[in-house]
């Protein structure tokens, strides 16, 4: 029978247990940081490079766009030519989504050898491209972004509206999410941009679920986002959907981040606020 791959898609055929442990194995070396290992399974194991293993390869590359310091793991995957360089189509992915939201629009370059970068306002917001950003404006200055369904995330049919609470794309949505690749990837121009053309600095935004994009700077320790929000206004007190906490608290009790806390909590009392989790 089919197996789950790590990295949470269907392989496209049967996999030996064999196959399934050295997919475990890379998986494990790219999740603890251990390039040495996944190097070595990668050149004793080049049978995870054929087309048969497209969606292996895939999976392998989609959790680095949202972890630390993983930019080593894709150059590597993709210096041995695996066939996914060369798939027409590519198989959906959320890698580029992943890496925008995480604050890694860095591996960009590296994503686009495999899936196009689309064209629309998140995506140039994400990338830092603000000759693009500013092509979905017209001459006043009004959002003009012509059919939704080919703006994130109307274009893209992985992304599960419900998870943030929210109907059929609008234009807010599409503002809002290009203002937290903005912020989250410090391309504050273009953040200060969108904010003055209608985006939403307490928009109702998490990679997960409901919550801000100062909750997912806070958590991600992206300290120049944070301050970014911060004096920009944004509400110190929001919070998020699962846990009733602010953004001080996802850094103090999700992170384990003193640093971030104290920053939010300074904020707070700068504010005239009392500090509090």
């Amino acid at each position: 029978m089919r197996q789950v791959h790590p990295g949470g898609l269907w392989q496209e055929r049967e996999t030996t247990p064999w196959e399934t442990l050295v997919i475990l194995q890379l998986s494990n070396a790219r999740n603890t940081n251990d390039l040495p290992a996944f190097r070595r399974w990668l050149d004793d194991e080049p049978w995870v490079l054929q087309p048969s293993f497209i969606h292996v390869q895939a999976g392998l590359i989609m959790p680095a766009c949202y972890m630390k310091d993983r930019e080593a793991f894709i150059v590597t995957l993709l210096e041995r030519d695996p066939a996914l360089l060369h798939a027409e189509p590519p198989p959906p992915s959320s890698s580029i989504v992943q890496a925008l939201s995480y604050g890694n629009a860095h591996l960009v370059p590296l994503l686009t050898r495999i899936w196009p970068l689309p064209d629309d306002l998140p995506h140039a917001a994400g990338t830092g491209n603000a000759a693009a950003v500013a092509r979905w404006f017209d001459a006043a200055g009004r959002p003009a972004l012509g059919s939704l369904a080919r703006q994130y995330p109307g274009s893209d049919p992985q992304f599960k509206a419900d998870d943030l609470g929210w109907g059929p794309v609008t234009t807010q949505q599409v503002l809002d999410i290009a203002l937290a690749w903005a912020v989250l990837n410090r391309h504050f121009e273009i953040a200060a941009f969108l904010l003055q053309h209608g985006a939403d600095i307490n928009t109702n935004w998490g990679t997960h679920e409901p919550a801000s994009i100062l909750h997912e700077a806070a958590i991600q320790g992206n300290e120049e986002a944070a301050r970014f929000l911060v004096d920009h206004g944004a509400d110190l007190d929001k919070q998020d959907y699962r846990y009733h906490s602010n953004a001080e608290g996802w850094a103090r009790y999700g992170a384990h981040d003193e640093g971030m806390a104290e920053l939010l909590a300074a904020a707070r009392r700068s504010r005239g606020n009392p500090s509090a989790p």
